[in-house]
């Protein structure tokens, strides 16, 4: 089983498998699916010897969702209904009522969005569009929101999705419990009566415990509420 995904490069979670190939999720097999069948995976080559910091470098431009609107992805993964089409993503980073507000609200300030309609128990949304915008013009919007969004077809590819999120809060929630743990004894051990070098060496200490809960176990507050700072938008992450 390969390690990183045969498109997009990044580690595998999951494994997709396709003829002889594992991709991360639905999204990236059809992708590849597409540009073997216009004979157009001489991209595959062309990534290749332009090295990794170029192709990240490519995947952070307005070209990254552009496979959304591709005629053969949209067959796929959307229901037409007379000028409209719906297409279901699993949104990152849903964890309260202000996420569900704000991706609901998206009709009100996205041109050509007719509906959004969040479950925020399974952190999917069904959304509506009609030819005044795109896919990929949405997926990007929903990025800057701090939701990057995966295109899905049904419920247990975003139940995988979802699993793969909730092991990384696990983890963060784990690193939160021994620091913040371990800080609360060496505090108690100062408040005691600890002086001199040993209160200085618990000082340093609880300082090293800090640095992974305020740099990494909260980041996902962080990036909630700067997103919502940009956009004007108040969220619960702020206050927090």
């Amino acid at each position: 089983m390969n390690s990183k995904c045969d498109h997009c490069a990044q580690k595998v979670i999951i494994p997709v498998k396709h003829e002889d190939k594992t991709f991360c999720c639905e999204g990236c097999k059809t992708v590849f699916t597409i540009l073997k069948e216009h004979k157009l995976d001489n991209y595959y080559a062309l990534r290749e010897t332009s090295g990794k910091e170029s192709f990240a470098t490519v995947e952070e431009t307005n070209q990254k969702y552009q496979y959304l609107d591709h005629s053969e992805f949209l067959d796929k993964y959307t229901l037409k209904k007379d000028s409209t089409m719906t297409m279901s993503f699993y949104l990152e980073n849903i964890h309260c009522v202000a996420c569900l507000w704000l991706i609901e609200k998206l009709p009100s300030f996205e041109l050509g969005v007719s509906s959004s309609r969040l479950n925020m128990s399974k952190s999917t949304v069904e959304i509506t569009i009609d030819d005044r915008t795109s896919f990929s013009k949405i997926a990007k919007k929903l990025e800057v929101l701090g939701y990057p969004p995966h295109p899905i077809l049904e419920d247990g590819h975003a139940k995988k999705l979802q699993e793969k999120e909730d092991q990384k809060d696990l983890i963060r929630i784990a690193i939160s419990f021994f620091c913040t743990g371990n800080i609360m004894l060496l505090a108690f051990s100062v408040y005691a009566g600890a002086e001199g070098i040993i209160k200085q060496y618990f000082d340093w200490i609880s300082f090293f415990l800090f640095l992974p809960v305020a740099f990494y176990t909260a980041k996902p507050f962080y990036i909630s509420a700067f997103s919502a700072l940009r956009n004007k938008v108040f969220s619960i992450d702020l206050p927090i």
